[in-house]
């Protein structure tokens, strides 16, 4: 199973990462969150290469992504139109990967 297959079946991750953003001024998970995040800023532009801008849009899709699997929005589609279109747009051709493991 690839990789963002077995992540997407991960429902307790997306849960407990928009937990943790939601806690940012708790001093214990804020703290947490806040390093965690400038972890994954300094690998993708340090060790991945990426531009500020391409860090920042691939940031801002996994935030997407991690919020539409965490509202469970894959159950959705197919009984409404919008739903499959902020889908496709999240998820562009790894759509059908997404929606066979959620």
């Amino acid at each position: 199973m690839p990789p963002a297959s077995r992540l997407a079946r991960e429902r307790g991750v997306h849960l407990s990462l928009l937990q943790a953003f939601v806690q940012g001024a708790d001093p214990v998970v804020g703290t947490a969150a806040r390093a965690g995040y400038l972890e994954i800023w300094r690998m993708l532009r340090d060790e991945a290469g990426l531009s500020t801008e391409q860090a920042r849009d691939f940031l801002g899709q996994g935030m997407l992504i991690s919020v539409l699997l965490a509202v469970d929005m894959p159950v959705l589609d197919g009984l409404e139109p919008d739903a499959h279109a902020l889908l496709q747009a999240a998820c562009g051709d790894k759509l059908t990967e997404l929606l066979e493991s959620a």
